[in-house]
C-alpha cells in the first residue's frame, strides 16, 4: 500500500496521457497563431520600367508592397513609367526609392558628379512629390565615396546587388539592422533564367537562420517578347507563382523603408524657375562637357557630337554641336528636361520669346518642348530656319500659346544637316501681349530679318508628293522684293506660301459672320489658287476655303477673291497662294480687308 500511495501519481497520469493521445486532430484550431517570423523579405524593382505596373498589380493582388527604385531622368521616356504612374504607385502604398538621374556607374564619377546624380536625383523625385527613403546603386556598383554621398543626401540606406552567395546553397541573409546600412547585401538579380525553385530557395535557405532577404528585379515580362529585356526580366506568371507561394511562408514582407526608416526629410523643392538656368552655358560642374541644366539629344540616323568651346559670344564658354554624317532626323542641345530645378514654369495661353546667339555653316532651328500633365515631355513647335552665319548672329522666335495642361518649358537649337553650330547666351521671356493685327503683316514681303529667304510673318507649306522650292526675288511688283514658289515635280498635293500661323503678332483677327476680300499680285506659268485658313477655339488651324482657279499670266496680274463668312468660334485668319502643277509663281503685295 505504501508503494501504491507513494507512486499513485504515476498511475493517475495514465488516463490523462491516454486522453491526450486520442484528441482528434480536427479539434486543433485552424487559426492557431504562427510563431513570429524570423525572416523578412523585401521585393525591389529597378529602373522605373513601364512593365513594373504589372508588378504593382500582382503585389496588390497578394496584399504585399514592394520598393520601386526610379531613375528620375527616365520618367516619362518611352518604355518607362510616367510621373503620374509613379505618383499612383506611391499613393497605392508602394515604396519609392532613388536610383540616380541617368543610371551611371558611380565609382567612375568624381565626388561632385556623384552628388549631382544621387542628391539631385532625389530632389527631382521630391519635386514630383515622390518620397525616396532608400537608394539603389546602378549596376550594384559603389565605392566608399558613393556610400558617403548617399548618406549625406538623406537616404536611410542603400541597396547593392549580390554579396550573398547562393550559387549552390546558402543558409544566410542580410542582418537587421545591416552591418553596413549603405551596402545592403542581396542574392544576385533575378534573371530570365532564374527558376521558380531558385527564387524560393533564396527564402527557404534564409529561414534556417533568419534575417533579411532582399530580391532584385527589373522588367516584368516574358523574355523574347517585344521590348522585354532578354536577361534582366521575370515573367508575370513566375512572379505571380512566387508571390502566391510566399504567402504560405512564415515570413514578413516589408518595403525597404519599413526596414530602414524614412531617412532625412528632404527640404521642400525650390520654387520652379521662370527663365532658363545657366543660359550663358558657363557652368559645367560635373566636368562632363555638358553645361549644367542642359542636355544633348536628337533622333534619326546621323552622327552628332557636342563639345565645349572657348569661342564664346560673351563670357568664357559656348557649346559647339556638329553632325559629321546625316541621313535624317537632327541633333539638339536643349535645356534639361528631367530636373525640376532647371525647367522654367510656363503659363497656359502665353507665348514666349526664345533667342540664341549663334554662328554656323548650316541653317539652324529653335525648338520648344513642354511637360504635359502626365509628366511626359512633348514636342511643342519649331521656328523657321535661321540662315548660316560666319559671325555671331542673334536668332529670335516667338512660340505659339502655351498649351492647356502643360507645366514646364524646354527650349534649344537643332541642326539638320552635315555641319556645325556654336551657341551661346540663350534667352527665354514671356512674350509681351499686343493687340492682334487687323491686317496682314509684311504684306509686301519686303522684310526678311532672319535671312532665311522666308518673308517675316509668312511660312512655306503644302502637302502630298511633290518637290517645292521657295526663293526671294527682286522681280517685285513694288518695292525691292517678291517671293517665287516652284514645283519641279508633283504627283499629288500642292505647295503654298501663307501668312504665319504660329505667331500671334502675325495673325489678323477675324470677325465672326463677316466675309473678307483676299488679293495678291502674281505672275505664273501655271494656274494658282488663293487659299484661306482660320484658327479655331481649340487653338488649331483649320482649312477654310479657296478661290476658283486663277489663270497663268506672264505679267503681274492682281487676283481677288471673297471668302465665305468667318466661322463661329474662329479667331484668327491666314491667307496665301497655292500651286498645284509643275511650274512657278511669283507673288507680291497681298491684301486682306473686312467686308
Amino acid at each position: 500500500m505504501k508503494y501504491l500511495l507513494a507512486h499513485m501519481y504515476r498511475f493517475a497520469l495514465i488516463p490523462a496521457l491516454l486522453a491526450l493521445t486520442f484528441v482528434p486532430l480536427s479539434s486543433i484550431p485552424a487559426n492557431a497563431a504562427k510563431a513570429p517570423a524570423k525572416t523578412t523579405v523585401s521585393l525591389t524593382f529597378d529602373d522605373a520600367l513601364a512593365s513594373q505596373t504589372t508588378a504593382q498589380t500582382l503585389l496588390d493582388q497578394h496584399k504585399m508592397k514592394g520598393t520601386f527604385y526610379l531613375i528620375s531622368g527616365d520618367l516619362g521616356i518611352s518604355g518607362h513609367l510616367t510621373v503620374a504612374q509613379a505618383q499612383a504607385m506611391q499613393a497605392d502604398g508602394q515604396d519609392i526609392g532613388g536610383h540616380t538621374i541617368t543610371h551611371p556607374d558611380l565609382p567612375t564619377l568624381s565626388e561632385s558628379q556623384q552628388q549631382h546624380e544621387i542628391c539631385d536625383g532625389r530632389s527631382a523625385l521630391a519635386g514630383f512629390g515622390l518620397n525616396a527613403a532608400t537608394f539603389a546603386y546602378p549596376f550594384g556598383d559603389y565605392n566608399s565615396t558613393s556610400e558617403q554621398v548617399v548618406k549625406s543626401c538623406g537616404f536611410s540606406g542603400a541597396r547593392a546587388v549580390g554579396g550573398i552567395d547562393c550559387s549552390s546553397s546558402c543558409d544566410k541573409a542580410e542582418t537587421i539592422p545591416p552591418s553596413d546600412p549603405y551596402a545592403i547585401q542581396t542574392p544576385g538579380s533575378i534573371q530570365s533564367n532564374t527558376s521558380l525553385s531558385t527564387m524560393k530557395s533564396y527564402v527557404t535557405n534564409a529561414e534556417k537562420g533568419g534575417g533579411w532577404v532582399v530580391l532584385v528585379m527589373h522588367d516584368v515580362c516574358t523574355a523574347g517578347t517585344n521590348g522585354c529585356d532578354p536577361t534582366y526580366s521575370v515573367s508575370k506568371s513566375e512572379l505571380n507563382n512566387f508571390l502566391t507561394w510566399l504567402q504560405t511562408q512564415n515570413v514578413s514582407v516589408k518595403t525597404m523603408e519599413q526596414v530602414m526608416g524614412p531617412g532625412t526629410t528632404s527640404a521642400p523643392p525650390p520654387p520652379p524657375p521662370t527663365t532658363i538656368q545657366n543660359a550663358s552655358l558657363e557652368a559645367d560642374t560635373t566636368g562632363a562637357n555638358v553645361p549644367d541644366c542642359w542636355q544633348e539629344g536628337g533622333y534619326g540616323t546621323n552622327a552628332p557630337s557636342w563639345s565645349r568651346s572657348g569661342d564664346a559670344y560673351s563670357g568664357s564658354w559656348a557649346e559647339t554641336m556638329q553632325l559629321t554624317s546625316y541621313t535624317d532626323g537632327d541633333a539638339k542641345l536643349v535645356t534639361q528636361q528631367h530636373d525640376p530645378s532647371c525647367e522654367p514654369i510656363g503659363m497656359v495661353g502665353n507665348s514666349y520669346d526664345v533667342s540664341v546667339w549663334y554662328k554656323s555653316n548650316q541653317p539652324i532651328y529653335l525648338d520648344a518642348y513642354y511637360l504635359d500633365s502626365t509628366g511626359a515631355w512633348q514636342f511643342w513647335d519649331s521656328s523657321n530656319a535661321f540662315a548660316a552665319s560666319d559671325t555671331y548672329q542673334q536668332a529670335d522666335w516667338t512660340t505659339p500659346a502655351f498649351p492647356a495642361g502643360a507645366t514646364r518649358i524646354s527650349i534649344g537649337v537643332s541642326l539638320r544637316a552635315v555641319g556645325s553650330v556654336t551657341m551661346d547666351d540663350f534667352g527665354l521671356s514671356q512674350h509681351t501681349t499686343q493687340a492682334p493685327p487687323a491686317i496682314l503683316q509684311n504684306a509686301s514681303l519686303e522684310a526678311d530679318t532672319t535671312g532665311a529667304n522666308v518673308p517675316d510673318c509668312w511660312q512655306e507649306g503644302g502637302f502630298g508628293t511633290n518637290a517645292p522650292t521657295w526663293t526671294r526675288t527682286s522681280d517685285a511688283h513694288s518695292g525691292s522684293w517678291a517671293e517665287t514658289m516652284q514645283l519641279t515635280s508633283i504627283s499629288s498635293g500642292d505647295a503654298k506660301l501663307v501668312s504665319q500661323q504660329h505667331d500671334a503678332n502675325c495673325e489678323p483677327v477675324g470677325a465672326v459672320g463677316h466675309t473678307y476680300n483676299v488679293s495678291t499680285w502674281y505672275k505664273s506659268n501655271q494656274p494658282v489658287y488663293l487659299v484661306a485658313y482660320y484658327l479655331d477655339s481649340t487653338g488649331t488651324w483649320q482649312f477654310w476655303d479657296e478661290s476658283n482657279e486663277l489663270p497663268a499670266s506672264t505679267n503681274y496680274t492682281q487676283a481677288s477673291w471673297t471668302t465665305p463668312t468667318f466661322p463661329s468660334g474662329a479667331t484668327r485668319i491666314s491667307v496665301g497662294v497655292s500651286l498645284r502643277s509643275v511650274g512657278s509663281v511669283t507673288m507680291d503685295d497681298f491684301g486682306l480687308t473686312e467686308n
